[in-house]
Parts: structure tokens; C-alpha cells; sequence
């Protein structure tokens, strides 16, 4: 009985996780102009769906606009991506196609372009097209101009670049004319303007060194300030902790000379008042002292966090200690059910060894040597693990609940799910395959029911749904086992009529990219 219920929970997680691919439904491509949502009159339609079929002709290119009523509460990327790959927009092996989306239920655009044409269609070109062309128009209910501006501009991108024709030989001698008369202008700017920066460079380098100057001497005197208080703060952690927990800010500590410091600042008081021709020289000396004087700034900021961090983790763990038997006996109790899977256990296990480990770490003598930084994050890993061992217990019972309810009319579909899979197969060698090795593994399971134990019939539904979510792809049948026929489409839309040249899209694949706008 427990081997069942365990294996009817992963049965409905796998449901669970699996029952969204199949709940999403297309309308049927109708041309390059697919306005299901009746934002175009039949006239924009026509004549957008010509100049759709012409571009096709002139590029191989094929860029599909659609309009819906509605994204079926689907993300507008996951819906664009979702109809792009089932329509197979593009050319196959070229993956060259482009799907225009818009949803005016829910104020969204996107334009998804296929691997093949991103090279033009860019993020940064499509963002561009959003911003300038298709937004402004459908934030002022002109969704129609947003519509054919859309499109339009996205072909535009394609098209090659227009031949500027020679100027003739009078606006030719015009331009050379004008072209000395604002050379000589040029020249003379380019000077004036040269000697005005000489003079202001000079100026600008000794106004920045003496600020900086200013700033040097108040951090030497906060380091200065400072530096006695944390070296006996620095000694409090030497005495009382291991030196694993002070090795490294001692290191630091150690190696500021304020002494050194102090004498490159008098030496830079100097130049700065010196000759204009040394003011490069002396702002890179600057900038280095500023460096070496915030490294000692916070070599001793760490000495006094390092000490408040080694207070900190003593206080938590010696609070960690007091309360996590409690929740390590609580928890082993409940994860006893049942009802709960065993692979919760080890962990729980290698989670209370982790709590010994650090219970004796603590208790070790002298004091000194306990690395409390160590016994806390040891402690915090096991209150996480206990935290999560928790959840999943109380996961289980809930799921066992359900698998109870649920699990054995679940088996009893399969067969149902078989036959519905094995029309829809076709005559894919790969599809065949996997149909095969679900129907062995019906068999296998079927056979382990009938002993009165159930081991392989959750992997048969898992092929079996593999089995029916690539025949259906492959053949662009609703994605869903449900009868119930979705009318969002017939209700709510104008169906236009195919353009002359449009029998079916290439087969183009390779989407997952594009550009999403709102209004």
C-alpha cells in the first residue's frame, strides 16, 4: 500500500507538471495578414496582405501579422513563440521568418524574429521599430496605423540601401567653394580654441590637484585618529578567538604606514605649489596616495566588523544550540509516516550528524580556540535543512491525500490515452519508437497491477504524453485531451481571405527571441 500511494504522488506531480503543455490552442494560419481581433478593414487587409506576399517574393522572408482576442492568460512571449514554431513561419533550413503580434485584450505587441534574420532584425532594430512605430500609434487607439506602420517598417529593415546619385557639375563647383570658405573658418576656430584649452588644461589640473590635496588630509588624519583603538580592538580578537578568525585583517592592519603616508603628502604640498609643468605628474602621485589611504581606511573598518561579526555568530549559535534539538526530534517524528517518501530521511539524518559535528565544536576547550564564525554557519545549514524537511513532510501528506482520491482512475485511462496516441502517430520513425516503448510499458505495468503491485505505470503515462505532445506538434492539433471546442476564435474575429499567393508557411524554425511593448 505505501509503494502505491508514493508512486500515485509522483503520478500527479508529473500530471501536475505536464498538464500545461497541452492546454495551449492556435487558430489556423489564413494568410500573412491573420486579424482573428478585427482591428483592420477589409481594404487595409487586402492590400497589407499583398505587400506581405511581395516581400516574401523578393526576400524568401515570411512575416506573418496576427492579431487575437486574446493570449488565453498565456505571457504574450511564451504565446508568440508557441504559434511561430507551430505555424512554422519561415523557411525550413533558413529559419527566416517573423511573427508581428498583437493582443489588444491585454495591451501587448511582440515581434519575434527567427534565428535566421536576426542578424537584421536585431533586438535593438525590433525595440526601435516598438518605440517609434507601433507604440505612439496604438497608445492614441490608432491600432490599425500601429498595425501597418509595424509592418511596414519591420520590411523596411530589409530592403537594400538606395544609390545616391552624382551631384552635377555646377553644384558640384558650389559645394568646392563652400567647402574652402568653411575650412578657412575651420582653421581659425581650431586655433583659438586649441590656445584657450592649453591655458584652462594648466589651470583645471592645479584646481583639481589642491582639492584633491584637501581630501588626502582628512582621510590621514581619520586613519590617524583611528589606528590606536582598533589595534586594541585587534588584540581583544587575538585573545579570544582563533586565528583563523583575525589572520587576515591582522595582515592588513599590519602593513599601514602612516608614517610613509604622511611624508608623500608633504612632498605633494609642494609640488602642488610648484611649476604648471609638473601638475600631470603630481595628480597621479595624488591618486595613488588616495588609494593607498583608503585601503588603510578600511583595513581598520574590517578589524572592528570582523570583531562585531565574531559577537554576532557567538550570540546565534549559542541560540541555534538551545533550539534546534527540539526541531530535529520534531521533525524526524513526522517524516516516520507513511505517508511521507523516504528519500526525506538521509538528508535529515546527514542534517543532525551536521548538528553534532558543531554541538562538539562548541564544547571544546580552551574557549579561544572554538572558530564561532564555523559553528554558526554549520548551525544555520542544519536550521535550513530542518526548515525545508518540514515543508517536504507536509508536501507528502497533502499529495497522499490526493494520490488516494485521484491515483487509480489515472490507471485507468492509459489505455484510452494509448489509442488516442496511436492515431496521431503518423509516420515519424522517432514518434513510432517512442509509441512503441510506451505500449511495452503499459504492458510491464499492467502486468506488476495485476500482482497487486504498481511500479512502471507512471512512466508509461509520462511516454504516453510524450508520445502525444510530438504527434500533435508535428500535426498541429490542439494541444489538449479535452473535447470542449475553444470559440474565442469564431466569436470574436473576422476571418479574412487568403492572399493569392499565400498556400501555407515554409516550415521555419528557431524562435525564442524578439522585443515585447505595452500600452
Amino acid at each position: 500500500m505505501k509503494i502505491i500511494v508514493r508512486l500515485l504522488i509522483a503520478a500527479l506531480m508529473l500530471t501536475a507538471a505536464s498538464a500545461s503543455s497541452f492546454a495551449q490552442e492556435y487558430p489556423k494560419p489564413t494568410g500573412y495578414v491573420n486579424d482573428f481581433a478585427g482591428l483592420l478593414s477589409q481594404d487595409q487587409k487586402q492590400k497589407l496582405e499583398g505587400e506581405l506576399a511581395d516581400f516574401d517574393a523578393k526576400t524568401t522572408n515570411e512575416l506573418a501579422v496576427v492579431t487575437v482576442p486574446s493570449l488565453q492568460g498565456y505571457s504574450v512571449e511564451s504565446y508568440a513563440k508557441g504559434l511561430a514554431t507551430t505555424w512554422g513561419i519561415g523557411k525550413k533550413n533558413k529559419d527566416n521568418g517573423i511573427l508581428f503580434l498583437i493582443a489588444p485584450k491585454e495591451h501587448k505587441a511582440r515581434i519575434e524574429p527567427a534565428e535566421g534574420v536576426v542578424s537584421v532584425l536585431t533586438d535593438s532594430v525590433a525595440r526601435d521599430i516598438m518605440n517609434n512605430d507601433i507604440l505612439p500609434q496604438f497608445k492614441t487607439a490608432n491600432l490599425n496605423a500601429g498595425i501597418v506602420g509595424g509592418a511596414h517598417a519591420i520590411m523596411s529593415r530589409f530592403q537594400e540601401k538606395a544609390v545616391v546619385a552624382p551631384a552635377s557639375p555646377v553644384a558640384a563647383e558650389y559645394h568646392s567653394r563652400t567647402f574652402l570658405s568653411v575650412t578657412l573658418v575651420f582653421v581659425v576656430i581650431v586655433i583659438v580654441v586649441f590656445t584657450g584649452l592649453f591655458i584652462s588644461e594648466k589651470v583645471k589640473y592645479k584646481r583639481g590637484n589642491l582639492s584633491l590635496l584637501k581630501r588626502q588630509r582628512t582621510k590621514l588624519d581619520l586613519v590617524s585618529a583611528a589606528h590606536p583603538e582598533t589595534g586594541r580592538i585587534l588584540e581583544v580578537l587575538r585573545t579570544n578567538h582563533p586565528s583563523t578568525n583575525w589572520e587576515d585583517v591582522k595582515k592588513n592592519f599590519d602593513a599601514i604606514d602612516i608614517g610613509s603616508m604622511e611624508s608623500e603628502y608633504s612632498a605633494l604640498v609642494t609640488l602642488c605649489n610648484g611649476k604648471w609643468s609638473q601638475m600631470p605628474e603630481v595628480r597621479d602621485r595624488l591618486y595613488a596616495l588616495a588609494k593607498r589611504t583608503d585601503g588603510a581606511y578600511a583595513a581598520l573598518e574590517h578589524v572592528c566588523g570582523r570583531l562585531k561579526q565574531v559577537g554576532a555568530a557567538l550570540a546565534g549559535s549559542e541560540l541555534l544550540l538551545r533550539s534546534l534539538p527540539a526541531l530535529i526530534a520534531s521533525t524526524r517524528t513526522a517524516a516516520q509516516d507513511e505517508d511521507v517518501l523516504p528519500e526525506i530521511r538521509p538528508a535529515l539524518e546527514a542534517a543532525s550528524a551536521q548538528f553534532d559535528e558543531a554541538k562538539s565544536e562548541a564544547a571544546q576547550q580552551p574557549l579561544n580556540t572554538i572558530n564561532w564564525l564555523d559553528v554558526q554557519a554549520k548551525l544555520k545549514a542544519v536550521s535550513t535543512a530542518m526548515t525545508k524537511a518540514q515543508k517536504d513532510v507536509e508536501d507528502n501528506k497533502k499529495l497522499a491525500i490526493k494520490a488516494r482520491e485521484e491515483g487509480p482512475e489515472l490507471l485507468k485511462k492509459l489505455p484510452q490515452l494509448l489509442a488516442a496516441a496511436e492515431k496521431k502517430v503518423g509516420d515519424s520513425d522517432r514518434r513510432k519508437a517512442a509509441f512503441q516503448t510506451a505500449t511495452a510499458k503499459y504492458n510491464e505495468a499492467q502486468a506488476a497491477a495485476n500482482n497487486g503491485n504498481l511500479v512502471n505505470w507512471l512512466i508509461v503515462y509520462l511516454l504516453v504524453n510524450d508520445a502525444i505532445s510530438s504527434a500533435n506538434a508535428a500535426s498541429g492539433a490542439d494541444h489538449s485531451y479535452s473535447s470542449t471546442r475553444n470559440d474565442d476564435w469564431s466569436s470574436t474575429s473576422s476571418t479574412p481571405s487568403p492572399g493569392p499567393s499565400f498556400t501555407d508557411f515554409g516550415g521555419g524554425a528557431g524562435f525564442g527571441g524578439g522585443v515585447t511593448g505595452s500600452w
